[in-house]
């Protein structure tokens, strides 16, 4: 009987852990994984995380399933990303699913959203797999101690949700079953900010390396993010005229022209009756979230580069040192209704299957 290895039985552990995933509250999950990452140290001495995943600065020994890499503090606001004074002291999660076959493969990285990772994360895993595209599902929680961020959004920057997805892209592109020239990315809510996040250039420079993103895939994230350097990458993004939750779509439609007018190719679909989280099935029903935070009065587009605030029409918005934060204070409101729409999500991945086949599925 061959001996099983230090990765082997870790794999098994987390395989099983995953399975439960779904079910068990953030806290059991974590007390799971902690007794299983316990007995891998004990055992064979493995440089594991609090939470059980092995910490990895590349994929180059062609693993899959759960690892975990580091990123930066939980705390990083653009201008420390864009001037490089960032540190690496915080810890993401991967989770790499590849389709059948020999590879090398195409692959989508997934940002969740403030809700972490749930079945719709793997349900797009899946959605992808059957088209034989990898999937990278990037939890940004479980090492920093997160359970969710709805009530509570400054737990995590967005800056900080970004640049694990650009960290997890660079990794991921040293997998040797991975065709580093056509990863992209798809997020959702909170990782579709993310997912907008990784198209400014000088972000992507600071943590991606030579790794870029082919296409970016925004799903309901806020309109209000913008920048004067952009990869040049396709930028797509999904939103709902119903969804009361993020940003007015005006204020989406003037940002969409703002990248327009920057040179970014990109393309904006709005689906009538669709509320935020329109593609997520875990429930069946909309559903009301009386304490989460929502930017629905937020009429505003943030330069992170240049840190000033606009209002759509372009007009300095009069706030003290144009910081962010005074602006939010003011327009925050709570109590988005979410609820999942299966014509929405239908036309979307049709719109979808048309995007991949002009650009993951054409063999680099």
């Amino acid at each position: 009987m061959q001996k099983a290895t230090a990765a082997d039985v870790l794999a098994l552990a987390l395989t099983a852990t995953s399975h439960m995933q779904n079910r068990q509250s953030s806290l059991k999950r974590l007390l799971n994984v902690v007794r299983l990452s316990l007995i891998a140290v004990l055992l064979f001495g493995m440089k594991v995380t609090f939470a059980g995943s092995q910490l990895v600065e590349n994929l180059a020994d062609g693993r899959v399933g759960k690892f975990a890499f580091k990123s930066v503090d939980r705390k990083t606001g653009p201008l420390v990303l864009t001037s490089g004074k960032y540190q690496f002291t915080d810890v993401a999660v991967g989770d790499l699913i590849l389709p059948d076959g020999v590879g090398p493969f195409p692959a989508m990285v997934i940002a969740h959203g403030s809700g972490g990772i749930n079945k719709r994360d793997y349900d797009w895993a899946e959605y992808f797999r059957a088209k034989g595209i990898a999937s990278l599902i990037v939890d940004s929680y479980l090492e920093r101690g997160i359970g969710d961020t709805l009530t509570d959004q400054g737990q995590l920057t967005y800056v900080a949700s970004t640049a694990d997805q650009l960290v997890a892209l660079k990794v991921l592109a040293t997998h040797p079953k991975i065709d580093a020239k056509r990863i992209g990315i798809i997020g959702f809510s909170r990782g579709a900010s993310a997912a907008l996040g990784t198209a400014f250039e000088k972000w992507r420079a600071r943590l991606a390396g030579d790794a870029r993103f082919a296409i970016h895939l925004s799903f309901y994230g806020g309109c209000g993010w913008m920048a004067d350097t952009w990869t040049g990458a396709p930028l797509y993004q999904f939103i709902g005229d119903s969804d009361d939750l993020n940003q007015p779509v005006s204020v989406c439609e003037a940002q969409f022209k703002k990248m327009q007018a920057a040179g970014v190719p990109t393309s904006l679909y709005v689906f009538k009756g669709a509320r935020h989280g329109f593609d997520n099935f875990t429930v069946t029903k909309d559903y009301y979230l009386g304490r989460a935070v929502a930017f629905y009065k937020c009429s505003y587009i943030w330069n992170v580069e240049s840190l000033t605030v606009t209002s759509p029409a372009d007009s300095t918005i009069p706030k003290p040192g144009n910081e962010i934060g005074n602006v939010i204070k003011d327009c925050i409101s709570h109590g988005p209704t979410l609820g999942p729409n299966y014509k929405a999500t239908s036309d979307a991945k049709a719109i979808i299957d048309k995007i991949l086949a002009n650009t993951l599925l054409l063999k680099s």
